[in-house]
């Protein structure tokens, strides 16, 4: 633990890590509430379940778009940029009365639109931290961190519904997007970082083995995760799905600070994988 408290008394360490959280912590809501709003309105998971699919595929699919942006413009204007726009579709799908098609494409939209917060981040972490130990412990820590986000995200979604309407947390969505990004983008140690420009051409990664290997790994991965989102829902009902998925999230942080500092070995990850699967 000392480890940890070292690292957060470097300068901008602190300050970057939590904006930059909250700048994402909309996402921890969004599966949960998309769930339950939309399936209010059309009466059915169906929607919902393109909805919250076509907002995935959308990230995935402007996310190296974004982050070559960042490397032409800074960080500062994508940010701005996409966190107004993000906030604006969690809003029309809230507030404006819309067919299921146009909720679909406005949730595309809102993944073309995410805000590139991580990558963001983890250009600047080696700028505020110069000891590869400390770096190395910093990127763990961030990957811990951010199962805060899916710890209180589904908890604070499924509160608010109970004890009001999916518009609050809609509405809530927004707000946090907009002052989250704004944060995270207006700190003059994020906005001044330099980001190097790729060579190479876009798509090119994809032709390594262990690349492709890693994409088909997460994608069973996520896609299981965002599963079990849906059937909790329809499953433990809407007041109890956060606190469900919340538990998930709290083992995957326990395991990693139990585990994300200590060495490496080759077979680590496979090591790890097989316990997952058992």
């Amino acid at each position: 633990m000392r480890t940890y408290i070292e690292l957060f008394k470097v300068r901008g360490v602190a300050v970057v890590v939590w904006s930059q959280l909250l700048a994402r912590f909309a996402f921890g809501m969004q599966t949960i509430t998309f769930a339950i709003h939309l399936e209010h309105i059309y009466h059915n998971y169906t929607v919902a379940g393109l909805a919250i699919g076509a907002a995935t595929l959308g990230g995935a699919l402007s996310s190296p778009i974004l982050g070559r942006w960042m490397a032409l413009v800074g960080i500062r204007p994508v940010v701005v940029a996409t966190s107004l726009i993000a906030s604006v579709c969690y809003l029309l799908i809230g507030f404006v009365p819309i067919g299921s098609t146009f909720a679909i494409a406005v949730s595309l939209v809102l993944g073309l639109s995410m805000p590139p917060i991580q990558a963001a981040a983890r250009t600047v972490y080696p700028t505020l931290v110069k000891q590869e130990a400390q770096r190395n412990t910093l990127f763990s820590v961030d990957a811990i961190l951010q199962e805060i986000i899916w710890i209180l995200g589904p908890v604070l979604a499924t509160v608010l519904i109970a004890t009001t309407n999916t518009l609050v947390p809609m509405a809530v969505m927004a707000i946090v997007q907009v002052v989250g990004g704004l944060w995270f983008a207006l700190l003059p140690l994020v906005y001044g970082a330099p980001i190097p420009r790729s060579t190479k051409r876009m798509g090119s990664v994809l032709r390594s083995k262990l690349v492709k290997v890693m994409i088909a790994i997460n994608l069973l991965f996520v896609g299981s995760f965002s599963a079990l989102e849906i059937g909790a829902v329809a499953a433990v009902g809407e007041a109890e799905v956060g606190f469900v998925i919340a538990m998930l999230s709290i083992g995957s942080v326990l395991g990693g600070l139990a585990f994300g500092h200590r060495a490496r070995s080759p077979r680590a990850l496979s090591k790890q994988l097989a316990v997952v699967l058992l």
